[in-house]
């Protein structure tokens, strides 16, 4: 597990280094630091031999926003820059890989309403409704085509084998802009369609993962859940799960059920007391599990991974300073495959 960048809370510094996680051995290893400058909420794939982070911002630096990436070998333990992207600096934009490019869409400007960010005149708030796909074979960007539905930030994004679909999100900052709309790409044939509105509340703090036949959506305000069938562009609701909203959850899929984390409360709550709890969604019997605690694991901004065996959590802000440690779920043969 590949973990790069990010803020440490209790002092607000930002950070361009990162650590690879050895699960078989249970061995830290630091990575040497990135080419380019600290930064937090960058998007990053997995290409099969390389990490791919693009994006992201530093608050801390009269708000830049960021347009410039780098891609981490482990096995040759170096870095390489990107050429430049045909995007606009951003954040909270999405990030897929479809087995050959990474494909960006979305995201916006973070910034305090009416201040111009430090790296380009573009007004905070700003709105981002393009996109562009990465080849790192060729080294190369192409700019995607326009999408049929409005910029926004933090939406959920997830790829099919064929598609990237993109679905929610919202404006950035205080702003009541909020979406539950969405549409899918396929950079085959390079055609966008809209798909159906989803029976959940508007706005960001979703997660989704691909089943291999739908898309399983969990989270907003309410904490709700759906599943997306693409092939019949058409949403069910699922059954309520057994908690309420969490705060900023992340969910992997294991091959049969959804497991999802995350802070316990809503997203005005005490941040110092939250919670983090999880559970299991078994799509073919519409079922939900709680899973076991998981002591120190708060939960809230975390980042999670599948193993093939194991759900891998790591960071997140508990309130009180960076959560450093992690935790690993290994589920019972009943919810695996």
């Amino acid at each position: 597990m590949l973990v790069w960048g990010g803020q440490r809370v209790h002092d607000a510094r930002f950070l361009s280094n990162g650590l690879a996680y050895q699960q078989r051995e249970r061995t830290w290893t630091t990575i040497r630091p990135a080419p380019i400058a600290a930064r937090s909420d960058q998007s990053a794939v997995w290409t099969g031999s390389e990490m791919i982070v693009w994006g992201g911002a530093n608050v801390a630096l009269f708000e830049e926003v960021y347009g410039d990436g780098a891609a981490y070998d482990p096995l040759m333990k170096r870095w390489a820059r990107l050429p430049s992207a045909p995007l606009s600096p951003r954040v909270y934009h999405s990030a897929v890989w479809t087995g050959k490019e990474m494909l960006i869409w979305g995201g916006g400007v973070i910034a305090e309403p009416g201040e111009e960010t430090a790296t380009q005149l573009v007004p905070a708030g700003t709105l981002f409704d393009d996109g562009a796909a990465y080849d790192p074979a060729t080294e190369r960007w192409t700019p995607l085509p326009t999408a049929p539905i409005k910029g926004r930030s933090g939406q959920v994004a997830i790829w099919t084998g064929t598609e990237m679909i993109l679905w929610g999100g919202a404006g950035i900052g205080e702003t009541t802009i909020a979406f539950n709309d969405g549409a899918a790409f396929d950079p085959a044939t390079q055609q966008w369609r809209l798909i159906q509105d989803a029976p959940l509340p508007k706005g960001t703090a979703y997660t989704a993962v691909w089943t291999g036949s739908q898309m399983l959506v969990y989270g907003g305000p309410r904490g709700r859940a759906a599943a997306y069938d693409p092939a019949a562009d058409e949403w069910t609701k699922v059954s309520r799960p057994p908690f309420a909203a969490l705060v900023l959850p992340v969910s992997v899929w294991t091959g049969r059920v959804m497991l999802v984390w995350g802070g316990e409360g809503s997203t005005s709550g005490d941040l110092n007391t939250a919670r983090g709890i999880g559970a299991a969604y078994d799509p073919a019997g519409d079922a939900w599990t709680m899973l076991p605690n998981a002591p120190g694991a708060t939960g809230l901004g975390q980042t999670a991974v599948w193993t093939r065996r194991e759900m891998l959590v790591w960071g997140g802000l508990p309130g009180t300073g960076p959560f450093r440690r992690g935790v690993e779920y290994r589920p019972s043969p009943a919810l695996l495959p």
